[in-house]
């Protein structure tokens, strides 16, 4: 290609072809196509430089590794987003955590493919992990060296096991975690009977109590609550006690709720005192939830606040619109003189 390039150009002269000639090596260098990345792949060992650079883009990582001369190869953690450069061209192994590459001027010294033990120790080391991530996310407790978190700790753990113990230790956590799965549903079908009986209680005080408190959380359907609880986790359902049980102590502090005559009394004279406000022009002052002639604003709020409160914001607002008359009449009055 490039012979008959060099051919072609020497009909522009001398000096453009040798021009043209000499960028011919950069055009078929940068024509060259980048060296793939290897997705799920992690390269371990022979580390010189780790840094963080966060999210799940590798190609900083792998820029890295291409302007610093001491790097051969890299490895890039995606979940915590570490960039990982290394003195020399490590073999590669399969893992989900990773994405990894090799320097493009480093490929003539790859490293040599695994053997059959390596691949399947590497199958190993994943399997392993992923039955410690249900042993985490179960919370059973199962730790010890069948229990590790470190890929490299599991691979040599493996290398060095013959086949017998490594289907051993692997059954070892099948039935560990099996163990502990029959006990985590007998624990949850408790925790959901104690929660769905403790939640129609709550349910039954608000009514009997006339707090007023409504919504899913205030069922009084122990069915219902409990097919909460099973999809739920155990700080959500902690939370949910909880926030009712705060509730309702709330409204048992103001002597509980005073049923639907109270409040409606108190929302027909909260419409009619922001009525009296547009009356007497009072201004844009006298706006917001509580001037408002939404009543059933107003009845809400009051289900939620005690007698005093209401009394308070009554006269707040009445002050307000004695203030209002008594500006008006001080403008007549300046008007007229």
């Amino acid at each position: 290609m490039r012979i008959a390039l060099t051919k072609y150009l020497t009909g522009f002269g001398g000096t453009a072809a040798r021009l043209l000639a000499a960028l011919i090596p950069l055009v078929v260098v940068l024509a060259a196509p980048a060296l793939a990345a290897e997705q799920g792949q992690v390269r371990l060992g022979d580390d010189y430089a780790q840094f963080y650079i966060g999210g799940a883009d590798w190609r900083p990582c792998e820029a890295e590794c291409t302007n610093d001369a001491n790097c051969k190869s890299w490895t890039y953690l995606t979940a915590p987003g570490q960039c990982r450069l290394k003195a020399s061209v490590v073999p590669a192994r399969p893992n989900p955590c990773c994405v990894s590459g090799v320097k493009p001027d480093q490929q003539a010294a790859a490293s040599p493919r695994e053997t059959p033990d390596e691949r399947d120790c590497a199958k190993w080391a994943n399997a392993a992990m992923a039955a410690n991530d249900q042993n985490l996310s179960n919370q059973c407790g199962l730790n010890g060296p069948l229990w590790s978190r470190d890929y490299a700790e599991l691979t040599t753990r493996c290398l060095d096991s013959s086949p017998r113990r490594r289907d051993r230790e692997t059954e070892e956590r099948r039935q560990s975690l099996e163990a502990c799965q029959k006990v985590t549903g007998r624990t949850k079908s408790l925790v959901c009977d104690h929660y769905g009986r403790m939640s129609v209680a709550e349910a039954q005080t608000n009514d009997a109590s006339r707090c007023g408190f409504a919504g899913p959380g205030w069922t009084s359907s122990y069915n219902d609550h409990v097919r909460f609880c099973q999809s739920a986790s155990a700080s959500q359902i902690g939370d949910q006690i909880t926030g009712r049980e705060q509730q309702l102590q709330g409204c048992l502090a103001r002597g509980g709720g005073d049923g639907d005559q109270g409040c409606q009394a108190y929302a027909a004279q909260a419409v009619s005192q922001f009525v009296q406000s547009v009356r007497d022009r009072c201004g844009p002052a006298f706006a917001g939830p509580q001037w408002t002639d939404d009543q059933a604003t107003h009845y809400r709020w009051c289900r939620t606040h005690n007698p005093a409160d209401r009394q308070s914001q009554l006269q707040t607002r009445q002050a307000a619109l004695g203030q209002c008359t008594e500006d008006r009449q001080r403008f007549r009055l300046i008007f007229k003189f």
